[in-house]
């Protein structure tokens, strides 16, 4: 980690909140094993519930705890399973939503320093055409009808909203897309990696932007060649066998998150 961020981020206070809780409780562990591997003394703090999104709402509200210049990661991962409109909770994903959007309402009464939402590359739904690297602006269908797409379509509409209170509001509001599905079980060297660029957007990031964090792939590459920028993986396969009505897959180029 650059050291003018763990200079900047010395005996601050990062607030985890999410309610999914072991999306969360993964990126803990992350900005953990950050902290191990570069000495760096920011605290960790959290607030998550497994049970309705409302609750963690009015919990914020209650408690108060988010102070002025204090740091938020909100973790926008919807917690249906299978893309279903309902969990295994019965809770439904419209509901979760709300909850999301109001605590980030919530947040700005707070003043924080900075607020990353967190959010999953399944945003970008289905892209068709030639394989390449995806933009942060290059989405693709999803069906706001199809209760399959609700979860997907909610965490569109959630970084729909954080660029609005960035670009027109001034609210100090980032948004970083993860690949979830890779950053199982990885190595504290790795996810010191992926801390790092979490962080940068947090810090360096413009409001109301949307940035592409690196994958697993990428992430080895740049442990392995400190030195040099982060590059996109995985376009070296060979994926002459797809059909050409396929949906293409989901390849985020990472290279703006990586020129902060």
């Amino acid at each position: 980690m650059a050291e003018d961020l763990i200079e900047k981020l010395a005996a601050k206070k990062i607030w985890i909140i999410g309610t999914d809780r072991e999306v969360t409780e993964t990126i803990i562990q992350i900005l953990q094993d950050s902290k191990k591997v570069h000495s760096a003394r920011f605290e960790i703090a959290k607030l998550v519930n497994t049970q309705w999104g409302e609750i963690l709402r009015h919990q914020l509200i209650r408690v108060n705890k988010v102070q002025s210049g204090d740091y938020v990661i909100l973790v926008c991962r919807m917690s249906g399973k299978g893309n279903l409109i309902v969990d295994e909770f019965g809770r439904y994903i419209w509901q979760e939503f709300l909850a999301l959007s109001g605590l980030l309402e919530d947040l700005r009464k707070s003043d924080p320093a900075a607020v990353l939402l967190l959010s999953d590359i399944t945003v970008y739904g289905k892209v068709f055409g030639t394989v390449h690297a995806l933009k942060e602006d290059e989405l693709g269908y999803v069906c706001h009808t199809d209760p399959k797409d609700a979860a997907v379509q909610c965490t569109r509409t959630m970084e729909h909203l954080c660029s609005r209170l960035g670009r027109e509001e001034g609210f100090p509001v980032k948004i970083a897309r993860a690949d979830w599905d890779t950053m199982t079980e990885q190595s504290a060297e790795l996810n010191g990696q992926l801390a790092y660029h979490m962080l940068k957007v947090l810090l360096r990031g413009m409001p109301g932007e949307v940035y592409n964090l690196p994958g697993a792939e990428e992430l080895r590459a740049a442990a392995e060649n400190p030195g040099r920028p982060v590059e996109t993986g995985r376009l070296g396969q060979d994926f002459s066998d797809r059909s050409p009505l396929s949906p293409i897959p989901i390849i985020p180029d990472a290279g703006k998150a990586g020129r902060l």
